[in-house]
């Protein structure tokens, strides 16, 4: 707080005066207030948060010097400081043990200079950090531009987290987070404090959090100074709180003692929270000399030598699925390989074996699946989906163990209906979690297209397993009994069940969970085909079961194993695809399908009393299905085609025609005006100190004022009018059937709107419009027109900015003159 007796007029100039001399001597600081998990209650990042170490007036906020810092174009040099000073703490707290990732705030003058990745960069490798102890904040504005995309896409390449700061403080849509690369969300303190007292705002940070978590981020609110509120934001499923409820803003030294004192640290490294050192040990010691030893190397305690490969191993496989899982799957299998070795018991003990065995693996894919369901960070979508699949592997425990019961115990009949209601029920139960998980988000055609695609691929599989099981069986069985209908009931469910593998595997998934659904897409696909393996055997009179009962149990394996594996894996955000790539990889899943279905009928061809009814049934269903996909592609490529030719007609940044559309669209007006004698005039505006804009605000604020000055001018043109971007910061625009005075009203009520003071508030300095109009008549081409603009515009500039000059008038002043 500022304790003197200035006048606050002397006082702020005191305080622009001594501002680049404070920035550059180092006494802007960074205070640091924590970041807490509300799940756990640990301390899971720092924010660094300026503050200005006055030598006379003390401590001041930020709002008592940004304005002036900015206004004197120092924000750039002020957040060099502010990482260097950051890191510089971050590295320090690391060599006492203590693994806090730092966030900064970024202005978007930084993002918008093309060093600033690189400058990022070499701060980390100074400070010998990853990028992952760094997050840079941003507001939601400055992240939705496409100037910053480049930038923050570099950023996440180095590791370096992306936090989208004060997000709903500009009144925002929900249907923006889409559109944000963060990995961070932080809602503004306005969204938070009337959480308490108000249930359309819980519904409001409710969706949000909803929408963020699916979208891969983590939510962290603001301005949490109350225990009600913070109980609001738990029970919504919001991850971290930030506010005076934990603790003030503060120095690094009292920070580390406050991290210290808590031992509370999230980060966690190999699957496993850090633990906190009992003593912390000082960022570097004295000599006798007096010189400064250097800090301890990171990697100073990592094994050597041949340990080395083994620690390797044994913090990958932690990393990945955990020992837990690995070590129970593999003495699992390991126990019941061996029992088949032995061989000591008949047919009916290794019924009872193989099923008690796939119990216990179904139970303990379950259980972990039950975990991975209390993941709030993961989404209500994708926790539904893994609890789904936790209820179908108990399902499918207790349906092993009624057949254990009826093999060893009983052998009444009830027993072994309730076994087959139970393996029945696990279908529906595994297809609805299939379909639960979250997809990418896709527009109207591109979900078309994948359900073509899914549909194409699972016609195909149904002609395999026609060709392969249930062609032979209905070749080989006249009349079904009880028997032969549950297997074909089963074989519909593993159909069904393939179609919700086919949808998983094409619908594409985060990141994060991408190598959890593999390995349960490896299971599934054991499962369906030992199930269909099964049903083949049992027509055709096979009667060992040893080889089904190890291919189930190895697909409950690989279920555990992924559900170990969606326990440890860190959520992560996907990088969108740049502008004009495709949004979703290309899959050859359907070029596979329908190749397999052609070579399935040349082979059923070949075979004498074959059924191929149900393979030609397939075939003509899957020749529908692709001309139908091959109609909606031309029908996409013609959008796609109409869509590039758009974009290459308009500049990206304010939204107008290009110079090389306006001058296609100019030459038809030109000649048309020319051929039907009608009048045709062309105004030039070009922006007043555009270049002391740039230079003191910096390009980001400069391409802010074109655009506002475009948006401006479009608003005043009329319909039939062209208007473009001509080069630079001139814009020009072709009116046909115009004079020359309703030109010169546009003109002025133009000037009249963008005055000197920048009256569209973008930004604090004198900006305006120089506008040179004049009249196709006695021109003989579009160039000749646009030369005698460009030569209005030059005298209206000449006579000092801010207005309109007209051609006949210039060289009628000129003659005049003379």
């Amino acid at each position: 707080m500022i304790d003197t007796a200035e006048p606050a007029a002397d006082l702020e100039s005191r305080l622009r005066a001594e501002l680049p001399g404070s920035v550059r001597a180092g006494h802007l600081v960074p205070y640091f207030q924590p970041e807490v998990d509300l799940t756990t209650g640990k301390l899971w990042a720092a924010e660094a948060l300026v503050r200005w170490d006055h030598p006379t007036l003390g401590v001041l906020a930020p709002w008592q010097f940004l304005p002036q810092l900015e206004e004197l174009g120092l924000m750039g040099q002020l957040t060099d400081c502010m990482l260097d000073a950051a890191l510089a703490e971050q590295r320090r707290w690391t060599a006492a043990g203590l693994s806090i990732p730092v966030a900064v705030n970024v202005p978007p003058q930084c993002l918008a200079d093309p060093g600033f990745p690189d400058s990022v960069a070499a701060k980390l490798v100074r400070h010998r950090l990853p990028g992952s102890s760094l997050t840079i904040e941003v507001t939601e504005q400055v992240a939705a531009q496409p100037m910053t995309t480049g930038a923050m896409a570099q950023l996440d390449a180095l590791g370096v987290r992306l936090a989208v700061d004060d997000f709903g403080a500009g009144f925002s849509s929900l249907g923006r987070l889409g559109d944000l690369l963060a990995q961070v969300i932080k809602l503004d303190v306005s969204l938070v404090h009337p959480l308490v007292g108000n249930p359309s705002y819980r519904t409001i940070v409710g969706l949000a959090i909803e929408l963020a978590h699916q979208l891969g981020a983590r939510v962290v609110a603001e301005g949490v100074d109350a225990p009600a509120v913070e109980a609001v934001l738990v029970s919504l499923g919001c991850d971290c709180g930030q506010g005076y409820l934990y603790a003030r803003p503060m120095p690094a030294a009292d920070f580390l003692d406050w991290a210290r004192q808590h031992g509370k640290l999230m980060p966690r490294k190999n699957g496993r929270a850090a633990l906190p050192r009992a003593a912390a040990q000082p960022a570097a010691s004295a000599d006798a000399g007096g010189a400064a030893e250097p800090p301890a190397s990171a990697d100073e305690g990592e094994p050597r030598g041949l340990f080395r490969p083994a620690a390797g191993i044994h913090g990958w496989v932690g990393a990945r699925c955990g020992w837990g899982a690995l070590i129970f799957a593999l003495v699992a299998l390991a126990a019941y390989g061996l029992w088949e070795l032995v061989g000591r018991g008949g047919a009916d003990d290794d019924i009872v074996v193989g099923s008690l065995a796939c119990a216990a693996m179904a139970a303990a894919a379950a259980f972990f699946s039950l975990r991975v369901s209390r993941r709030r960070e993961l989404g209500s979508a994708t926790r539904r989906a893994w609890r789904l699949l936790a209820l179908a592997l108990t399902t499918h425990m207790l349906a092993d163990l009624s057949q254990s019961v009826y093999e060893a115990v009983s052998h009444a009949e009830p027993w072994l209906v309730l076994s087959g209601v139970l393996f029945v029920s696990v279908f529906p139960l595994a297809f609805a979690s299939l379909l639960s998980f979250p997809t990418q988000r896709r527009g109207r055609a591109a979900r078309l297209r994948l359900l073509f695609d899914m549909a194409i691929v699972f016609v195909a599989c149904a002609a395999v397993i026609w060709y392969l099981v249930l062609g032979p069986i209905i070749a080989k069985v006249e009349a079904f009994d009880r028997e032969g209908a549950a297997i074909l009931v089963f074989i519909a469910a593993d159909a069904a069940l393939l179609f919700g593998v086919i949808a998983l595997l094409m619908r594409g998934v985060s990141r994060s969970s991408r190598a959890a659904l593999r390995l349960i897409v490896a299971g599934l696909v054991l499962f369906i085909g030992a199930n269909l393996v099964h049903g083949y055997a049992v027509v055709h009179g096979g009667q060992s079961s040893e080889p089904l009962d190890g291919l189930w149990l190895a697909a409950m394996a690989l279920m555990l194993l992924a559900a170990g594996c969606q326990l440890r894996a860190p959520l992560q955000r996907e990088v969108p695809a740049s502008t004009g790539a495709a949004p979703h990889g290309h899959s050859w899943l359907p070029h596979l399908a329908v190749a397999s279905c052609c070579v399935l009928l040349l082979a059923a061809a070949a075979r004498e009393l074959y059924p191929v009814s149900g393979l030609l049934t397939c075939a003509v269903v899957l020749t529908v299905l692709v001309s139908l996909r091959q109609v909606l592609a031309l029908r996409d490529n013609r959008r796609l085609a109409a869509r590039y030719q758009a974009l290459a007609a308009v500049d990206g940044l304010t939204g107008l025609f290009n110079r090389r559309h306006f001058m296609e669209l100019g030459e038809a007006a030109f000649a048309s005006a020319q051929r039907d004698g009608r009048p045709l005039v062309a105004l030039m505006l070009d922006i007043d100190h555009f270049k002391e804009v740039n230079d003191v605000r910096g390009h980001a604020v400069g391409d802010r004022v074109l655009a506002s000055v475009a948006q401006r001018c479009r608003r005043h043109v009329r319909a039939g009018d062209v208007i473009a971007r001509y080069g630079g910061d001139e814009i020009i625009v072709l009116m046909p059937d115009a004079t020359t005075a309703t030109a010169r009203r546009i003109a002025v009520r133009l000037i009249d709107e963008i005055d000197k003071r920048a009256q569209h508030h973008v930004v604090d300095l004198p900006v305006g419009l120089s506008i040179g109009i004049a009249e196709a008549d006695g021109c003989t081409s579009l160039d000749g027109l646009l030369a005698r603009a460009d030569h209005a515009l030059y005298e209206a500039k000449r006579a000092g900015r801010g207005c309109a000059r007209v051609y006949e008038e210039v060289e009628l002043e000129a003659a005049l003159s003379s």
